[in-house]
């Protein structure tokens, strides 16, 4: 985008400075060869880290290696079709690395359907659950093959689904159900 506007506005330039013609003195030639190298150095400047704007120091977003870990175990050990779950519900981490579709996603209210409203009050009740066996049938009925618990949650069930746990790294906890 940057080459297409400085083509474009090198262009601009030289037509209101010299029309059609091309540039008959020696001044004019090496002021239209400072103009194009100046021009140059914008995109050069600014199109360095144009994604994350690194020339505000914004940064990069650091992940934990288990997170990227427990994401990559679920993608390689599960089929494309199936759901999972991250027990905080607010990011789109897990399902962007895991490959596969989340149940909900809380977005906090920005452009979210009545569904999703009640599938995310439906997971706030679900980390209350105290017996394995209305987690189970919640999964079920769900559909929620795949469900991982981060370091910071509070699950009710989580110590008594150990049978369930698959992967366990640095606080990350994988349940397939």
């Amino acid at each position: 985008a940057y080459f297409v506007l400085v083509v474009w506005c090198a262009g601009a330039a030289y037509h209101g400075l010299f029309g059609d013609a091309l540039p008959v003195s020696r001044p004019k030639k090496w002021s239209l060869a400072l103009l194009m190298l100046f021009l140059a150095t914008i995109p050069i400047n600014f199109s360095k880290g144009i994604q994350t704007m690194k020339i505000w120091d914004l940064g990069y977003q650091k992940l934990p290696m288990c997170q990227i870990d427990a994401a990559k175990f679920i993608q390689a050990n599960s089929h494309a079709d199936e759901i999972i779950q991250d027990a905080m519900s607010d990011s789109l981490i897990l399902p962007a690395l895991s490959e596969r579709k989340a149940f909900a996603i809380d977005t906090h209210g920005i452009r979210a359907p009545l569904g999703i409203q009640l599938r995310l009050t439906s997971l706030k009740l679900l980390k209350e659950l105290k017996d394995g066996n209305e987690v189970e049938s919640f999964m079920k009925e769900h559909a929620i093959k795949w469900y991982i618990v981060n370091p910071t949650d509070r699950i009710q069930w989580a110590e008594g689904m150990r049978g369930h746990v698959v992967f366990e790294c640095g606080g990350y906890t994988v349940y397939r159900f």
